[in-house]
């Protein structure tokens, strides 16, 4: 269930539970035939996760690539899930919020971007980032949404911009055309349905009726966000379809790369990691098990040149950094 779940032809909301743990179900299947292989009398058994294993292998690429060399490409963009320029680590304090604000300064600063896809962002305490480039603009949230609010901060001129009205309540959407030189881009930053998730919940519960409460609980969230996840992104992809324009999608997805929400949106475009990703990458860092749920996709208009996370702890998310070129036209 959890492999058919990470095609776009196999829409059931429970399934984005056991996409969001595949790699350890991977792992689990890989312990069982090593097990029925070396120490178990029956060597049969090792078939039936074999078996597993070998269809895994066809989507293995999302959770673990090896690329050629990157180079620097000429449009630098990097999505990133802010989290209200607030610590990760819950500190809501003046001081703690300054510190964590002049760290992102510092990040986006070195790094130096293009286009800058935020997700949770915060117009007061960004407002450095927002001087320190000269086209920006926000949305707070959809019409009759909790505010979950999405930016696009470039170096470029925003000719226009519009959003998508999505299922939901802690989600949001921004679409902006950006004229780069002679062309014009259509960049998309969104932000998939929260989960209300915490993960320290379920670990500071000792009752073991409270704990079964929560786990079931968590149980009909995931599977209800997973649900609106489906319909946001079918919505998002059908406003990509028809773009006039080559297509960058950067945003929290808030499920991993084994989901439906992915595939959905690697049917139609490139995924930046699969193109020049290296090793094992973690976007999330709040779970215990490497969760890439923040993406860059592009439209095969362009040619990725590189890839990478920014593993520095300030929101709860890593920045995800990809730089890309135009094709050349034939």
């Amino acid at each position: 269930m959890g492999w058919l779940g990470s095609f776009s032809f196999f829409k059931i909301k429970e399934t984005g539970i056991l996409a969001l743990g595949l790699p350890i179900l991977y792992v689990v299947n890989l312990i069982y035939v090593l097990f029925w292989l070396i120490i178990a009398r029956t060597k049969r058994n090792a078939l039936v996760s074999g078996f597993i294993l070998l269809l895994s292998l066809w989507i293995l690429p999302r959770f673990i690539n090896i690329s050629s060399e990157q180079t620097q490409g000429k449009l630098k963009i990097i999505t990133y899930n802010v989290k209200n320029f607030t610590p990760y680590k819950n500190i809501y304090n003046d001081e703690d919020i300054k510190v964590s604000t002049e760290q992102n300064n510092k990040m986006i600063a070195k790094q130096n971007p293009d286009i800058i896809c935020f997700q949770e962002f915060n117009e007061t305490n960004g407002k450095k980032i927002l001087q320190d480039y000269p086209y920006h603009i926000s949305q707070p949230c959809l019409e009759g949404k909790y505010v979950r609010e999405v930016a696009v901060v470039s170096k470029y001129p925003i000719i226009s911009h519009h959003n998508v009205m999505t299922e939901g309540m802690y989600a949001n959407n921004l679409i902006a055309d950006i004229k780069v030189h002679d062309s014009i881009v259509r960049v998309f930053s969104v932000h998939l349905e929260s989960l209300e998730y915490n993960p320290s919940t379920l670990n500071n519960i000792k009752d073991e009726n409270t704990l079964k409460t929560e786990t079931t609980d968590l149980y009909h969230r995931f599977t209800k966000g997973f649900y609106l996840h489906q319909l946001q992104i079918d919505a998002i992809m059908q406003e990509v379809e028809k773009s006039p324009y080559p297509v960058i999608l950067c945003g929290d997805f808030n499920n991993g790369a084994f989901s439906y929400e992915y595939a959905r949106a690697n049917d139609d475009l490139l995924d930046t990691f699969k193109e020049k990703g290296n090793g094992i990458v973690n976007t999330y860092h709040r779970i215990p098990f490497p969760t890439r749920i923040d993406n860059i996709f592009v439209s095969d208009t362009f040619e990725v040149n590189s890839y990478q996370v920014v593993n520095e702890k300030i929101s709860d998310h890593f920045p995800v950094i990809a730089s890309v070129t135009f094709r050349q036209k034939n």
